[in-house]
């Protein structure tokens, strides 16, 4: 499991989409609507089951900041 986070991580990171995992999470940042697509072709290509990819939302205090959270969490 670990491996497959690692390797599509990598994966997306090379397609220029940055990603950081926690736990069995991985959060992408989707500024450009193109990283679906390439998140769908990343778990395609590697062979990974994707079980969910929701949206996050803000929450309050991050309006407030200026390190605004993550924009998408993508769980394999």
């Amino acid at each position: 499991m670990e491996d497959d986070l690692e390797g599509l991580q990598r994966w997306l990171s090379d397609a220029g989409v940055p990603a950081r995992s926690d736990g069995r999470l991985l959060y992408v940042d989707v500024g450009d609507p193109t990283a679906y697509d390439l998140v769908r072709d990343a778990v395609a290509e590697l062979g990974l089951g994707l079980v969910r990819v929701e949206c996050q939302r803000h929450r309050l205090t991050e309006m407030f900041t200026d390190s605004p959270g993550e924009q998408g969490g993508v769980h394999v």
